[in-house]
């Protein structure tokens, strides 16, 4: 830990300036994501998600400049939740990360899925997992373990183009 604490200024130096400037918005914002995933139940923290979409999987389409930039905003999200002294794991990476393409208007895809664990005796686990066309944003780790059980879309008008309307 202390030799990750002392790699950071010059991991934040090689950052690009977009980079950099949403730094310290998204350390911010993430206890208080943090908390709210602990605090606030499923089925009322589904809004802040997205717009519910069928639990299958599913592809928005974004042009390359898009899949480009969700994928290093993605990848900013989840070396900064290294560094938090909270637990950031996966639904508050997708989370911090869904709030950064909404300000990019950046069309995405949020999976919440289970696995059953190899013992009986363990929980369910859980993972979410933020997709950007085809690419795997954020929570990419272990994802294709995972059965989808819920399905959120960026916004209306994605869910009104996926379903033809």
């Amino acid at each position: 830990m202390l030799f990750k604490l002392l790699k950071l200024p010059i991991t934040v130096y090689r950052l690009s300036w977009e980079h950099k400037l949403w730094l310290i918005p998204l350390y911010l914002i993430s206890a208080p994501t943090w908390v709210l995933t602990l605090a606030v139940p499923y089925r009322r923290m589904h809004r802040l998600i997205g717009t519910p979409y069928r639990n299958t999987q599913l592809v928005v389409l974004a042009n390359e400049t898009q899949q480009l930039r969700a994928w290093r905003l993605g990848h900013l999200v989840e070396a900064l939740c290294k560094y938090t002294p909270w637990p950031s794991k996966c639904l508050v990476q997708a989370l911090l990360t869904r709030f950064v393409l909404c300000c990019y208007g950046i069309p995405h895809v949020i999976y919440i899925g289970i696995c059953k664990p190899p013992d009986a005796d363990q929980p369910l686990a859980s993972h979410a997992w933020l997709c950007v066309d085809r690419w795997v944003v954020s929570g990419a780790d272990g994802h294709q373990a995972f059965k989808v059980i819920a399905t959120y879309v960026s916004s209306a008008e994605v869910l009104a183009t996926a379903t033809g309307g």
